[in-house]
């Protein structure tokens, strides 16, 4: 079995537990985003264990085995719920690789059983608060008008909208748009990689121009790292097939980069 960064270690002894969940049956755009948790995980023996800029060395984390996904969102996302509240239990920090974005509301549900004040931190090109898109109350493009009709969403990256999401961002009432307002709160950060530049990312599935940095983006996750408790988080929107390897590379990092902030919190002593 594939692992990240190749680390194999017993899963009683990990604080990290990696599922991937190869998904993207509402993709609409361009698909392929099924093989982004795979890829993730294959070019992730590249990154060094040790991370020069905070000077420690990434923790021991458990890869689950990729699992085929039932075509159907909710089907798809119940299973998803059921495999975080696992993790949740065994007290572990549940890392999500997508996949399409759908797959957030399996993990953001199953974690609002555990932390009823949890605030959701979406990066994103797009605010997926669409009601129903081709069809389906729950998809890439709904997701997040699911998940904000159970917790508060804070919205970073995003620069294009339609008219329905900004009719209905001007009428609700668990929108937040400054991240500079969370602090002390428990978090779950759901990264759609197409909040990157296509400079940075090109391997998404709906990418849009005038994007997030890398450098800008890393010190935003220290910002929301140090201040916040962060419960768990997904990157979701890789898609590999017939884009630049180093999309991926990117995601692999971004991985690592989240992680090490988790734990940066912890070794202050931080709850």
């Amino acid at each position: 079995m594939k692992s990240f960064l190749n680390i194999s270690v017993e899963y009683d002894k990990c604080r990290y537990v990696i599922i991937p969940v190869p998904y993207d049956s509402t993709s609409t755009l361009i698909p392929g985003t099924r093989f982004g948790p795979e890829s993730i995980i294959s070019v992730s023996p590249g990154l060094e264990e040790f991370d020069m800029d905070y000077g420690i060395f990434i923790p021991d984390i458990w890869t689950e085995r990729e699992e085929e996904m039932p075509a159907e969102p909710y089907k798809m996302t119940e299973i998803v719920k059921m495999k975080v509240i696992k993790e949740l239990n065994n007290k572990k920090i549940p890392v999500i690789l997508g996949g399409e974005h759908t797959i957030s509301f399996g993990s953001i549900t199953a974690l609002l059983e555990f932390y009823n004040d949890l605030i959701v931190v979406s990066f994103d090109a797009h605010y997926d608060l669409r009601d129903e898109y081709s069809g389906f109350k729950l998809s890439h493009a709904t997701v997040m008008r699911r998940v904000i009709e159970k917790a508060p969403v804070c919205f970073i990256g995003q620069r294009v909208i339609s008219k329905e999401e900004k009719d209905f961002i001007n009428t609700c009432r668990n929108f937040i748009q400054d991240f500079r307002k969370i602090s002390n709160k428990n978090i779950y950060i759901s990264f759609d990689l197409d909040a990157f530049d296509p400079s940075v990312c090109p391997s998404v599935g709906n990418p849009e121009m005038d994007g997030l940095k890398w450098k800008e983006t890393i010190e935003i996750i220290e910002f929301l790292c140090s201040r916040n408790n962060v419960v768990g988080f997904d990157v979701v929107e890789l898609q590999p097939v017939g884009n630049p390897l180093y999309g991926s590379y990117t995601a692999a990092s971004l991985v690592k980069k989240i992680i090490l902030n988790i734990e940066r919190r912890k070794l202050n002593g931080k709850p």
